[in-house]
């Protein structure tokens, strides 16, 4: 796992310690861990390795529903967050042949899509994808209220791969 994501690395790092202070029940004492699977496939989501994500679901195809303890990201939530649109066709193919629901309105612990965090990152490319071929509702607010294009609206400018020009991001419902 080359580049696990800092985030997934914290919330791993970061567990408190077990205590034995009568004031806390047992469930606020004991750190939540993680089973080895998940602890592999939540390392692998965040780095986006298909090769290995897909070792994994065949072991286990539930592991396209677990959540991250601490930020509430799927799979799919780390492939929109880094723009990796060829990524999502594979998890998201890999639910349906598994039969397995990955929601791609699914929530993250601050109420966020993947719609969400692909317009925060300026993907033009995926929010197209999530909305044009999976009919990702553009209509969730997260947490504080904010639609997905919302967020695009806070980005100044995305940095557009066909070419090294940049442009003003359009509201969401202008790119399908």
């Amino acid at each position: 796992m080359k580049d696990s994501s800092l985030q997934v690395r914290r919330s791993l790092n970061s567990l408190p310690p077990r205590g034995d202070s009568d004031s806390l029940g047992e469930d606020e004492r004991t750190p939540a861990a993680l089973d080895p699977l998940e602890h592999e496939w939540m390392m692998y989501s965040s780095d986006g390795e298909w090769d290995s994500l897909s070792r994994l679901l065949d072991v286990d195809p539930n592991l396209l529903q677990r959540k991250d303890f601490v930020t509430g990201f799927t799979c799919l939530h780390w492939a929109a967050k880094h723009g990796k649109s060829e990524l999502l066709v594979q998890i998201l193919t890999a639910a349906e042949r598994h039969h397995v629901d990955a929601s791609v309105n699914g929530r993250t612990s601050a109420g966020y899509t993947p719609l969400h965090l692909a317009a925060m990152q300026g993907h033009l490319d995926v929010l197209k994808l999530l909305v044009g071929a999976y009919n990702a509702d553009v209509n969730l607010r997260d947490y504080s209220g904010r639609k997905a294009s919302a967020k695009m609206s806070t980005c100044q400018h995305v940095h557009n791969t066909d070419s090294v020009h940049t442009r003003i991001l359009m509201p969401l419902n202008q790119l399908v």
